[in-house]
């Protein structure tokens, strides 16, 4: 009797010991002789949390980690969350909302130049039709790519897009409602989504790879807001699955992202990209997208930037970092439901008043015509190529 109870009592401060555990690394390495076996400690990636081998309330599944090499921190790459470059990333979120086709280039590529204080040339717009798309006004899909002049530096701006508030048909309905799986990761995601990245990506790669020909070191960061945080997502993970920029030269900011896909999708994505952030804020319904109500087994990828501030956010304003894929305190599923108007006033508060518009409102207007891309479905308007 006297065994079985010392036993129990080393399981307890074996499990005790773990829960202290924050990160993978050291929750791993933690392993302790009970009589004949060894009782260790596993990662719950999804909820950032070190919990006892063989316990079942942890809640995270089939994704709990046991050795250290598995653990997606193992390279000890530099991960860090940069305010002043998430400031500089809302803006070429702003640009891709942008429509080259009736602004013109020069005044463009003008804005680009004040923005970024001469540290910037727009390269190429992508954009291609998307008639799935719910509204039949916004139908566009779209990207902007730009280097630097100054540094070793490539941006890849993604549009975002419309919430889908109204429905015109049954094959509309099964584009935003249908899963489809996304091969680089695994995991299921929206069809919408994968229609988008699908029609889109190829253009976007073709673009890269030109520019990393001349630029083989450079850091690519990719950014885009609601669902053009989402296209930010599947193109940093396919990337990466295809082995074309290293985890140390790739970075991803989003901005009022909603879920992506689902928990084989999230695990697999956290462990390919590792500088990747999701800026969320204050009464931002976006990123409660696609609701945990329809889709309970969706997820976010992790560590997002949640801002606790009514007003735009700048630089130097507070935020907390959320390492986790579920809900905890401070971070923006902790909020619950919010009114639509909640989000309708403050989804694009992120670093400019309005980010939809924000670039809009310093070009002017003019008309221009796109060229076909490679025999791809996307047309182009070579900005870089066109303007001295």
């Amino acid at each position: 009797m006297l065994a079985r109870v010392l036993i129990l009592l080393v399981i307890l401060a074996v499990a005790e010991s773990c829960i202290q555990h924050t990160d993978c690394e050291s929750c791993t390495r933690v392993s302790t002789r009970v009589r004949f076996k060894i009782i260790s400690c596993r990662w719950c990636p999804f909820k950032s949390t070190c919990h006892t081998e063989g316990t079942t309330y942890h809640g995270c599944g089939d994704y709990e980690v046991a050795l250290t090499s598995q653990c997606v921190n193992a390279t000890q790459l530099v991960i860090r969350y940069d305010s002043q470059v998430a400031e500089q990333l809302a803006k070429w979120s702003s640009l891709a909302y942008l429509n080259p086709i009736y602004y013109d280039l020069k005044s463009i590529q003008s804005a680009v130049m004040t923005q970024f204080n001469g540290r910037y040339k727009v390269v190429e717009f992508l954009l291609v039709d998307c008639e799935w798309q719910v509204l039949k006004n916004k139908r566009t899909c779209a990207a902007v790519i730009a280097k630097s002049l100054t540094e070793n530096i490539i941006i890849i701006a993604f549009k975002g897009s419309f919430p889908p508030t109204e429905i015109n048909g049954p094959h509309e309905i099964i584009s935003y409602t249908d899963l489809k799986t996304f091969q680089p990761t695994g995991g299921k995601i929206m069809e919408y989504s994968k229609k988008t990245h699908d029609i889109l990506f190829p253009c976007v790669k073709a673009t890269l790879q030109r520019l990393l020909t001349s630029q083989p070191t450079a850091a690519v960061l990719i950014t885009g807001h609601s669902d053009g945080g989402a296209q930010a997502q599947l193109a940093g993970a396919r990337l990466r699955a295809e082995e074309r920029v290293s985890n140390a030269k790739l970075h991803i900011y989003t901005f009022g992202s909603p879920r992506v896909g689902d928990a084989d999708f999230a695990y697999s994505y956290n462990r390919l990209v590792g500088n990747s952030w999701r800026v969320t804020r204050r009464e931002d319904f976006t990123p409660l997208t696609v609701s945990k109500d329809n889709y309970p087994f969706f997820h976010h990828t992790r560590r997002e930037i949640y801002y606790h501030y009514s007003g735009v956010m700048k630089p130097s304003s507070d935020y907390e970092i959320c390492k986790s894929n579920w809900e905890e305190s401070g971070c923006i599923e902790w909020q619950g439901r919010l009114s639509a108007k909640s989000s309708t006033r403050n989804s694009n508060q992120y670093f400019v008043p309005d980010l939809q518009r924000y670039m809009k409102g310093m070009v002017v207007k003019g008309l221009n015509h796109l060229h076909g891309y490679m025999n791809m479905d996307c047309r182009v308007m070579p900005i870089g190529r066109s303007i001295d």
